[in-house]
């Protein structure tokens, strides 16, 4: 049994551990939480419902707040928890999507850093064949492009012309 929540710090444990548990039966708490105005709530709420419990409903409002939250820590969740849904989850949209968000130089570099883990998940990409730590912080510089490349390259999919200066900089680095 999880306790009360007193604070927001306690609200979002508790919002962890109610994912991690799987305490489906809690879904209606959760789901308040999903617009709260505090950003590690509303994240630590979309991660119970995207990541930790893969629910189908909550899939449009992960790939809505990828886009459109204004909290960098919420599209960062939304990044990661897109493709948290499996791989079958992959889409060419989705693969473009998180692609487009990775090499974009105006977005915050964890939410690049995450659309960049992302997009090498859904591409099928093993895991033993790309890092997990994110290359943070100065992510343009450190990220490792080529696998970015790689992964588009093995879904058929055409690789934006930023991508491919991106790889061939940091390989010529």
């Amino acid at each position: 049994m999880i306790p009360e929540a007193e604070t927001l710090d306690d609200i979002h444990d508790q919002l962890i551990d109610v994912g991690k548990q799987q305490l489906r039966e809690r879904l209606p708490w959760v789901v308040t939480h999903l617009d709260h105005p505090t950003d590690f709530v509303r994240a630590a709420a979309l991660r119970a419902v995207a990541f930790y419990w893969r629910l189908p409903d909550f899939r449009a409002m992960a790939r809505a707040r990828f886009t459109d939250d204004p909290s960098p820590e919420v599209r960062a969740v939304a990044a990661s928890r897109r493709v948290g849904y499996g791989y079958l989850a992959y889409s060419a949209e989705e693969m473009t999507t998180l692609v487009s968000k990775a090499i974009d130089p105006n977005e915050d570099d964890s939410v690049r850093a995450a659309a960049f883990s992302g997009a090498l998940v859904a591409s099928h990409v093993p895991r033993h064949d790309y890092p997990m730590a994110r290359a943070l912080p100065d992510f343009e510089a450190r990220a490792p492009w080529g696998l970015l490349v790689d992964a588009l390259t093995r879904v058929d999919l055409a690789v934006p012309p930023r991508l491919r200066s991106l790889a061939e900089a940091r390989h010529g680095a």
